[in-house]
């Protein structure tokens, strides 16, 4: 039990700041003898209130049957308080899960088999769920992610505009190859005397507005990876591929962007940078997420989203959700499972979520029925370019990566020492990044960090 604490407390939190511990009292509670579903959850508080109203909504249509209590867990207090639950046998019967504990609550046991309820009406529910939205473990559904959250470029328009710059491409088939994209990239990048990163006269000492902001997280490196021919795993999936060619180029092109061209800040060179850099004006381009769209949208923002770059195989994306399971002590799975479907429908109450920016539906009919998909899309915070970026690339499976937590089972391990190379890569110049990711695999191979998969 100790190692289980131990494992939720150094867990990492995917989403949003929380907020204080609450319940849901949007009612006076459930009459005498009605069966009662707790549904645990972190996010802030645009996705409290959401929830909170999912559960009204759904207690309202359900009069006397059921009732499902809404339970708000601050990010940072999360993993401990689901622990302390589990050990005194009081689990909710519904809740979210950080990707990193996934593949310990499922190999415990203490997740409900989902698939076991996909019968009679539900028979073919997987079919309509979109395949990176699916957690398994060995072999078993047990989770769905919350919502999607698809990777994507986003930029502002109006850097573009004054610079008299096209657009970076929304589409699959017009994505830009990585040489057309550091080009694009110079010709957003402006010192304070106003010339781009390809002037004679550029300063990079003095830049006003970077070109593109990379970030630190690993997943952005993945999808250029990919896109460059290179795979996570070896051949036989017994290892991770690190040290492979096609990951040393993809390093070196990251570490080109920061030290060769100018065109994206250093770690150092971030820490300068407004909050909200790109609403600032001080970054054209940022690599993002779905999530960001929110924020975005709260201010008179002329949004653009693009697909990444083409190193050869197409852009590819990824959705870095967390999951939602049933515990398996619940007493009632069944009408956890009608509260867990009646919540990913985005019509039914967490409708900002979706329509506001944060969030993206796990079922593919959300965006291929036209009715469906205007409802959550047609509104200012998803725009025209929304299409080609987030909807097309999220239906085009090939070109979907998975979220190596979703079938590694120490990714967090793999992170632990894949992160201190990225800081490095982004913080100093290097003529070539292979003996440090040797280094790296080799550390990874030696001590078993990587752990096999799950799935």
């Amino acid at each position: 039990m100790k190692k289980l604490m131990a494992l939720l407390l150094a867990a990492v939190m995917i989403t949003s700041l929380g907020l204080v511990l609450t319940a849901c009292d949007s009612d006076d509670g459930p009459p005498e003898g009605v069966p009662v579903i707790t549904m645990m959850f972190w996010g802030g508080l645009e996705e409290k209130e959401a929830v909170e109203q999912v559960a009204a909504d759904f207690n309202k249509l359900n009069e006397g049957r059921v009732f499902v209590n809404a339970m708000h867990v601050p990010n940072i207090d999360y993993p401990a308080k689901l622990a302390t639950m589990i050990a005194s046998n009081e689990a909710p019967d519904i809740a979210y899960l950080s990707a990193g504990l996934f593949p310990t609550y499922a190999g415990e046991g203490h997740l409900f088999p989902v698939e076991t309820l996909f019968v009679g009406e539900d028979e073919g529910f997987l079919d309509g769920v979109l395949d990176a939205a699916i957690w398994n473990y060995a072999g078993t559904v047990y989770g769905f992610s919350t919502a999607q959250v698809n990777l994507l470029i986003t930029y502002n328009q109006e850097i573009f505009d004054n610079l008299g710059v096209e657009y970076p491409p929304a589409n699959f088939e017009d994505a830009l190859s990585w040489d057309d994209f550091v080009n694009l990239a110079q010709r957003v990048t402006v010192d304070r005397n106003g010339n781009n990163a390809l002037h004679p006269d550029f300063n990079p000492a003095q830049i006003r507005t970077w070109g593109v902001r990379t970030h630190t997280a690993l997943n952005n490196i993945i999808l250029l990876a990919y896109s460059n021919g290179a795979t996570l795993l070896n051949e036989d999936g017994t290892d991770t591929n690190f040290d492979s060619p096609e990951w040393i180029d993809t390093f070196n092109k990251f570490n080109d962007l920061i030290f060769k061209y100018h065109v994206a800040p250093s770690i150092a060179e971030a820490e300068s940078l407004p909050a909200e850099a790109m609403l600032s004006g001080a970054q054209a381009m940022n690599f993002d997420g779905k999530w960001s769209l929110l924020a975005y949208n709260r201010q008179d923002f002329p949004l653009g989203c693009a697909v990444f770059p083409d190193l050869g195989n197409g852009p590819f994306t990824m959705s870095a959700p967390g999951v939602t399971a049933i515990f398996s002590q619940s007493e009632y799975p069944e009408l956890a499972w009608e509260f867990f479907k009646f919540k990913m429908d985005a019509e039914n109450g967490a409708t900002s979520l979706y329509t506001e920016g944060l969030w993206q539906p796990i079922q593919s009919i959300w965006y291929t029925d036209p009715d469906k998909l205007a409802f959550w899309t047609d509104n200012p915070a998803h725009p025209p370019s929304f299409q080609g970026a987030v909807i097309d690339m999220a239906l085009r499976t090939e070109q979907v990566v998975a979220l190596p937590a979703t079938y590694i089972r120490q990714w967090t391990e793999v992170l632990n020492i894949m992160n201190p190379l990225i800081q490095r890569v982004l913080s100093e110049q290097f003529e070539c990044t292979g003996d440090i990711l040797r280094e790296a695999q080799a550390l990874i191979t030696s001590t078993g960090a990587f752990g096999g998969r799950f799935d």
